[in-house]
């Protein structure tokens, strides 16, 4: 069963050469999930290979512009390839107003649903579980209010045997 971590930016409050803002990409049992969307993050996004249109999450540590400012684009571009299933954002409240502000000026009427999630600021307060992963906040120490976010895989349905062929066979026929 995969869980993969592919990091496309690890801080760089200035995009330079080789150097891309924060965005981190994990892959669990094929469901993509996007942890913060700096500046850059759709280059790297192609440069992994990796559809747009199959990032079901995306969550925000903080409203510093090297953590969300890549999100409008990445958006955007969604909405160009045609994207039509919901969209999942979980960060601080401003965050909606920030889209919700560049969707409006720009006259933009997104062909998919954004679902926006707030959560508890402080240690282990719950942000989402869905059929794969469990995700508890982590409260970080930083100028503004920052999050980092602790994802743990959800169990596997009791009805899969305990062999990993069977428990390999059982997630892809549940997928």
């Amino acid at each position: 069963m995969r869980f993969d971590v592919t990091t496309l930016g690890t801080g760089a409050a200035l995009a330079a050469r080789g150097r891309y803002p924060s965005a981190q990409l994990l892959n669990i049992r094929e469901r993509l999930y996007l942890v913060d969307c700096g500046e850059g993050t759709q280059e790297r996004l192609r440069q992994a290979g990796i559809n747009f249109g199959s990032i079901a999450r995306v969550l925000v540590s903080h409203m510093h512009g090297d953590h969300y400012l890549g999100l409008m684009g990445l958006i955007s571009s969604m909405h160009l390839q045609g994207r039509t299933t919901a969209l999942y954002l979980h960060g601080p409240a401003e965050l909606r107003e920030v889209i919700e502000l560049q969707l409006r000026v720009s006259r933009t009427y997104l062909r998919f649903p954004l679902h926006y999630a707030t959560h508890e600021h402080r240690t282990g307060a719950p942000v989402f579980t869905d059929n794969r992963v469990e995700v508890t906040a982590l409260a970080l120490d930083h100028r503004l209010e920052c999050t980092g976010y602790l994802f743990r895989e959800a169990p596997l349905p009791a009805s899969c045997g305990v062999t990993s062929w069977s428990r390999s066979h059982c997630m892809r026929a549940r997928l």
